[in-house]
């Protein structure tokens, strides 16, 4: 028992950075130490010994703790060296109080003694910052407290040990403690926490964040859906480290999932010669093996589904309904009932509203991503910087952080070069704060940044940074003044096209048409790279409604039958062929 653990004591005191020196003693008692300890450099432990079997007669905590490491490393008595750091402990030695509240949480020399231990690390935490003592609280406070909450000390501790610190052992953090936190948000279905504190063990070399994040792409966690290429590369980075059944067995359901029958039977081959339970049942299984076969592997040629969504909501603003108003109530009259997948009507948009000034290019930014990023790359396979194709764990996070900062910072380069050339005045930060606070007040804060323009007297731009999630999203958002009110009255995902920006000058002076189109475009998801918006669809769909709009009403009876509320849908149908037979109800413009 005493020689399995040496090493793991060793260890230990190899990490120790307190000072362990008391105030208070003479001068004669601090000779002594330094002649003890120069004899333990020497390699002269007999002698050593006795200075401090000397100095610990005047209950010198020092001399405790030396005693304790001779007992400990070079005599390889642990009930003994332990003892004497607890007697260091207590007299105030903050490195023998860590090795004796390491030896009590873990039954080493004592009776394992969990409260005890979590009060010793917690006072060496709170009094120092020591990471390893902050890691240690929290771990224990965790597994001793059922169901903690985020505010709960054992987590703050946790925190303070994962965060970088450049004056500590591990700057970028301490790993085991991000893993800790990472599977802790997962269990609690925290999908943007347990990425964030997983990704940051995965690039120090934890094997089992890897296989953490592997699990959350597969599952579709904290995403739109599945994406078995991102969990794939996680898995093979965990097959890099460890080469383990676990690892291949993994990678082969990933490429089942794919579509991909040769690599799932490979990688089952190597998880079954590993000794891995359940390859074998899979390399049996010849219905999953047609199944897999049938699977109509999509094609990829370039980019990924971030660029596929951007490419799509390029298309969609490309094909505005070119009808006019009374072709489209013409249309509606004519409809008897709800038919299936119905589509939204949007409006073409009246040439005179025209935000002038608006000189942000961004087909131009498009097709320079496009090149930079996606043009003669293949797959998932060459992002950006080439993550996997190397080993991925030498400088990078998980495969898709490094190509979504990318988009989002040449997206806010070339917006603000194209702002600043503009006939738009920027505001100083303090107009910015000042406004911005009068509509969200928690947008305002130490992990966000607003850059505000302001695009005539009513209407204001802005660029929201928020620097606390995984992926550093940025809003690009519409602000109007209104008499007394202020209010945003659109956010989109991507930075504005001018089609865009002429549509909000629109919906700013109460257009209907544009209020359609920002409405259709709510609903349809593409105001966001993340998700549609419902609530702000409907409301201004019933604001239309209110007004006796056609073609508003009609969108609206879209917007429920799409969501499966058939009664709602039959309703607004109803209403929608009403008001279309009186043309003005179409143009009446809309107050907010």
């Amino acid at each position: 028992m005493v020689q399995k653990n040496q090493k793991k004591w060793r260890a230990l005191l190899c990490c120790l950075i307190f000072t362990g020196s008391v105030s208070g003693i003479d001068n004669t008692v601090n000779k002594e130490l330094e002649r003890g300890i120069l004899l333990l450099k020497e390699n002269k432990t007999e002698d050593a010994e006795k200075v401090f079997q000397s100095l610990s007669k005047k209950n010198v905590a020092d001399a405790y703790h030396y005693l304790g490491r001779i007992y400990l490393q070079q005599k390889n008595d642990l009930n003994k060296g332990i003892s004497y750091h607890k007697k260091a402990s207590e007299l105030g030695n903050l490195d023998s109080r860590y090795i004796y509240a390491a030896a009590l949480s873990e039954g080493y020399g004592f009776k394992q003694d969990i409260p005890q231990a979590i009060k010793l690390f917690k006072d060496i935490a709170v009094r120092t910052g020591y990471q390893q003592a902050c890691f240690h609280a929290g771990r224990l406070m965790l597994v001793s407290e059922p169901n903690p909450n985020e505010d709960h000390e054992s987590i703050n501790f946790l925190k303070k040990a994962a965060s970088p610190d450049e004056k500590a052992e591990e700057p970028k953090g301490m790993k085991f403690a991000q893993l800790l936190l990472g599977v802790y948000y997962l269990d609690r279905k925290n999908s943007e926490k347990a990425y964030f504190y997983l990704e940051a063990a995965a690039e120090q070399k934890v094997h089992e964040a890897w296989r953490k994040l592997g699990v959350m792409y597969s599952k579709g966690m904290g995403i739109s859906k599945p994406d078995f290429e991102w969990a794939k590369l996680c898995f093979l980075a965990e097959e890099r480290m460890t080469h383990s059944g676990e690892a291949a067995y993994n990678i082969g359901i990933t490429e089942g999932y794919l579509g991909n029958l040769d690599g799932a039977l490979k990688w089952m081959k190597t998880a079954e010669k590993r000794k891995y339970a359940g390859a074998t049942i899979f390399l049996n299984d010849k219905d999953e093996h047609k199944r897999i076969a049938s699977l109509k592997k999509e094609k990829k040629n370039q980019g990924n589904s971030l660029q596929k969504h951007i490419q799509s909501h390029l298309e969609a603003s490309d094909k505005m309904l070119g009808t006019n108003a009374r072709e489209v109530l013409a249309e509606i009259k004519k409809l008897p009932k709800i038919k299936k997948d119905l589509k939204m009507i949007r409006l073409p948009q009246p040439e005179k509203i025209r935000m002038s000034g608006w000189i942000y290019d961004h087909q131009a930014v498009e097709q320079k991503l496009s090149k930079e990023l996606w043009t003669g790359r293949m797959g998932f396979q060459q992002l950006v910087t080439d993550e996997f194709k190397q080993e991925p764990l030498q400088s990078n996070l998980v495969a898709p952080n490094p190509t979504i900062r990318y988009i989002n910072a040449t997206y806010v380069e070339e917006l603000e070069k194209a702002l600043n050339k503009s006939i738009f005045k920027k505001l100083s930060q303090k107009e910015t704060d000042t406004l911005i606070k009068k509509i969200e007040p928690f947008q305002v804060n130490e992990n966000a940044e607003n850059k505000t323009w302001k695009l005539n007297d009513s209407l204001y731009f802005n660029i929201f940074s928020d620097f606390s999630g995984r992926w550093q999203m940025r809003y690009y958002q519409f602000i109007m003044k209104n008499g007394d009110k202020v209010f945003f009255i659109a956010q989109f995902g991507n930075p504005p096209a001018q089609e865009d920006a002429d549509m909000i000058l629109g919906v700013s002076r109460f257009d209907n048409n544009c209020i359609n189109n920002l409405a259709v475009k709510y609903a349809s998801g593409e105001m966001d790279i993340i998700e549609r918006n419902d609530d702000e669809a409907e409301e201004l769909f019933k604001l239309l409604e209110q007004h006796k709009n056609a073609v508003g009403t009609y969108n609206l009876a879209v917007f429920y039958q799409q969501r499966g509320k058939n009664d709602l849908a039959e309703k607004y149908f109803k209403l929608a062929k009403e008001y279309s037979k009186n043309e003005k109800n179409h143009s009446h413009p809309v107050k907010f």
